[in-house]
């Protein structure tokens, strides 16, 4: 074998290798989220891409949802049309499945994912099965109870009346919708946007979120929890705006 040919072989064998650490791959460690114990104790993920949580807050205007593990609350993005959804009588289909509540937040869900430029998508959703003691896969621990980082009504409309300088009122809805009225002293930051956006929101202040329905601003609180901010506040409640800013809220 003469030295050309020689150089040939040795970068034939060595060059797949450098490419192979050159350029990022998503491994399935890097993939991988660890799913809630309490799900373990009867299920397993079947693959490094599948976690076991209990589902929160799911937004179709933003196209996201929440899964609440232990110690965590992860937050994916899904497509109505592709994603695939089971609910708990077995019965396939697409996103339609996951509105008006019909899997209800705090059920126990298996979500099959991909991950692209840090950004979770939702391949697969899977409710578990009612079993036949009558439980229905709810976890007493996650029952819908008060978080001490809601803001109560009285108190949302004295921060809208004046607000201090310490403070933001973040406004999550679509700007389609802001455009048909809003608060004057909230900032516009649309749901699926927010995490681009973290860095106009300083974490010295008071950050209030506000939606129209207070499913995203529960998610975005989630959201900025994940991040370190400390100073989060939502409103869980149902809020309709008027062109001149004027607004009426009522419970949910």
């Amino acid at each position: 074998m003469n030295y050309s040919r020689a150089i040939l072989f040795l970068g034939a064998l060595i060059l797949p290798v450098a490419l192979a650490n050159f350029i990022p791959q998503a491994s399935a460690a890097e993939l991988k989220l660890a799913s809630c114990k309490s799900c373990l104790e009867c299920h397993k993920p079947e693959a490094s891409n599948i976690v076991l949580g209990y589902l929160g807050g799911i937004s179709f205007k933003a196209q996201m949802l929440q899964l609440k593990l232990d110690d965590s609350v992860e937050t994916f993005y899904f497509d109505e049309d592709s994603i695939q959804v089971v609910n708990e009588e077995r019965k396939s289909g697409d996103g339609e499945l996951l509105r008006d509540n019909a899997i209800k937040k705090g059920h126990q869900v298996s979500v099959q994912f991909s991950e692209k430029n840090g950004l979770k998508t939702v391949l697969k959703l899977t409710a578990k099965r009612p079993e036949k003691t009558g439980r229905t896969g709810f976890k007493p621990a996650d029952s819908p109870k008060p978080n001490k980082d809601e803001i109560g009504l009285d108190d949302f409309r004295k921060y809208a009346a004046h607000l201090p300088d310490n403070t933001m009122i973040v406004d999550l809805r679509p700007e389609t919708e802001v455009k048909l009225g809003k608060l004057k002293v909230s900032t516009s930051i649309p749901l699926h946007d927010l995490t681009d956006r973290l860095s106009e929101l300083p974490k010295h202040k008071l950050i209030i979120f506000q939606c129209s329905t207070g499913v995203q601003s529960e998610m975005a609180y989630n959201i900025l929890k994940e991040n370190g901010y400390t100073n989060v506040k939502y409103l869980s409640a149902k809020v309709k705006f008027e062109k001149d800013g004027s607004y009426t809220i009522t419970s949910p």
